[in-house]
């Protein structure tokens, strides 16, 4: 499965990371155990930022909040132009998401935001903000950047996010729409999240209620 994931691009790694069918933790992982299989064509660079990227990884799963905060500090600060440092961003976010640390996780996904090389993590971390946002019920900032320019790859999701932001601003109508544009843009492998687009929509009395 590692050998998979490095091949992988970066915007179906996004996507598999955005639905959690894989980890940002599992996906750098993967990218570690490949360059210590190539090593020694890699250079040293390449091997010191995988090792702060796996410290990174192993408190993370400890639950080791300083730990992870020093590899973590470590790679945005040297290696902010590496993809293990935005992955490092976002499964830092998670960890203090799932901890309700909410402003810690806002940090970590705007720096993402802010320096990742990949559009496609961008999209995902603007994704997750706007997630955020909308559990700290900062509704609008949500909307806005629920609005701004994605891949299409991210339509659905960002479609139903939206969609539950609109609801959360008892916009029945505008939140409806957002929800069947979702179903019309989700891929036929998202079998799971169409469905639960689906529930979402038909609480509101399905796709032809009217507004």
């Amino acid at each position: 499965m590692s050998a998979e994931i490095c091949f992988t691009g970066v915007r179906k790694l996004a996507r598999l990371i955005r639905s959690r069918k894989l980890s940002a933790t599992e996906a750098m992982r993967a990218f570690i155990a490949r360059v210590e299989r190539l090593n020694p064509k890699l250079n040293a660079y390449l091997t010191v930022t995988a090792d702060h990227a796996r410290e990174l990884a192993r408190a993370a799963e400890a639950g080791d909040g300083k730990a992870m905060r020093d590899a973590g500090g470590t790679l945005i600060e040297s290696y902010p132009r590496t993809l293990y440092a935005s992955m490092g961003a976002l499964v830092a976010a998670r960890f203090h998401f799932d901890r309700n640390d909410l402003k810690s996780a806002k940090v970590q996904l705007q720096w993402v935001l802010d320096h990742t090389p990949s559009e496609e993590m961008r999209d995902l971390a603007r994704l997750r903000l706007a997630s955020v946002l909308l559990d700290e019920k900062a509704h609008d900032e949500a909307l806005k950047l629920l609005n701004m320019a994605h891949a299409p790859a991210f339509e659905a999701q960002y479609a139903a996010l939206r969609g539950d932001v609109l609801v959360a601003k008892n916009q029945t109508a505008d939140a409806r729409a957002a929800y069947k544009l979702a179903l019309e843009k989700v891929g036929k492998q998202d079998s799971a999240f169409r469905e639960t687009v689906r529930m979402r929509l038909d609480a509101l009395g399905g796709a032809d209620a009217g507004g």
